[in-house]
C-alpha cells in the first residue's frame, strides 16, 4: 500500500540516517513535549482566571463526596492500616513485575530464573522482617500511654512537674 511513497525523512537505502536528517525522528516527541507543557501551563491561568473569587464556609469545608463532615479532621489514626497499606502495594506490585517475565521466561533460560528466584527471595526476606517485627499481626495489644511524674535534672537540682518537692 505504501511501497510507491517516499519517506518525509530523506535516507540512503541500507544505510542508517546521519546529521540533521536524525534529529528529525525526535521532532514527534519534541512537538508532544512542548505541547503537554503548554496544555498545563493554559489550564492553570485559565482556572486561576475564570473561576470564582468568593469565599464562603463551604469551600474550607472538607469535601466528602457529596456529605456533610461529621467530626473534626485531627484524628488519632491507628498506624497499622499505613503499614498494612504499605505491605500490599509493596507486594501488589512486586507480582505486578512478575508478569512481564512470565510472559517471555523461556528467552531467558536459567539466567531469567535465577535472576527471578533472586527477585522473590529478597521479597520473601522482607515479608519475614515484617512478619518478625509483628508488622502483619492486626489484634496486637497497644501499649497505654499512661502520663507520670517527668523527673528532669537541671544542673544538680530535680525538677519534677508533678508539683511535688524533691
Amino acid at each position: 500500500m505504501l511501497e510507491g511513497r517516499r519517506s518525509c525523512i530523506p535516507h540512503r537505502k541500507g544505510r542508517p540516517m546521519q546529521g540533521s536528517y536524525a534529529l528529525w525522528m525526535y521532532l514527534p516527541g519534541l512537538v508532544l513535549f512542548v505541547g503537554g507543557i503548554a496544555f498545563v501551563i493554559l489550564n492553570v491561568i485559565l482556572s486561576h482566571l475564570i473561576h470564582p473569587h468568593v469565599r464562603t464556609h463551604e469551600k474550607y469545608v472538607a469535601y466528602e463526596c457529596g456529605e456533610d463532615p461529621v467530626g473534626g479532621a485531627w484524628i488519632q489514626f491507628n498506624h497499622r492500616f499505613y503499614l498494612l497499606a504499605l505491605a500490599f502495594v509493596v507486594f501488589d506490585v512486586e507480582v505486578v513485575l512478575l508478569f512481564p517475565w512470565v510472559v517471555v521466561f523461556r528467552e531467558f533460560g536459567w539466567f531469567g530464573f535465577i535472576e527471578v528466584l533472586v527477585f522473590i527471595a529478597v521479597l520473601l526476606f522482607g515479608l519475614a522482617y515484617a512478619w518478625r517485627k509483628e508488622a502483619l499481626v492486626w489484634d496486637k495489644p497497644q501499649p497505654m500511654y499512661q502520663a507520670g511524674p517527668v523527673v528532669a535534672a537541671v544542673g544538680t537540682r530535680e525538677v519534677r512537674t508533678d508539683g511535688a518537692a524533691s
